[in-house]
């Protein structure tokens, strides 16, 4: 992610023929972007169904592990299409995604933490 934020604005300047991008406007798109990933997590996570006993069904553990591994996968997948892509808006569709990614992974990797670090050993671990 801290990659990314360095790399972005060269990445696209090399695949476009404009003199100069919006880079507000470009930032701002990120922005949403990291939003919608937000509240897309807060949706799976709200429609999961509960798990009961005698019934199978997955925990919220298991949800959230799930949605780390998918999200990481996709984050890679979005990065791999916009290294290999030549044209900016592909560029630039693939960086929204894994903006998209990192949006919903902070969550995801908060909920995993507060629920496998204890709270003793949680203030050392980063």
């Amino acid at each position: 992610m801290y990659l990314f934020v360095f790399v972005w604005v060269p990445t696209l300047q090399e695949a476009t023929r404009k003199a100069t991008l919006p880079l507000g406007i470009i930032f701002s798109a990120f922005m949403l972007s990291m939003m919608i990933g937000s509240l897309l997590y807060t949706a799976i996570v709200s429609n999961s169904p509960p798990a009961r006993s005698g019934q199978q069904g997955d925990s919220s553990l298991t949800v959230h592990a799930k949605l780390s591994s998918l999200v990481c996968a996709i984050s890679s997948l979005a990065l791999a299409v916009s290294v290999s892509s030549r044209s900016e808006y592909i560029r630039f569709g693939a960086f929204c995604v894994f903006e998209a990614c990192v949006g919903m992974y902070y969550p995801v990797q908060g909920m995993l933490r507060g629920t496998l670090i204890s709270d003793g050993h949680r203030a050392t671990v980063k």
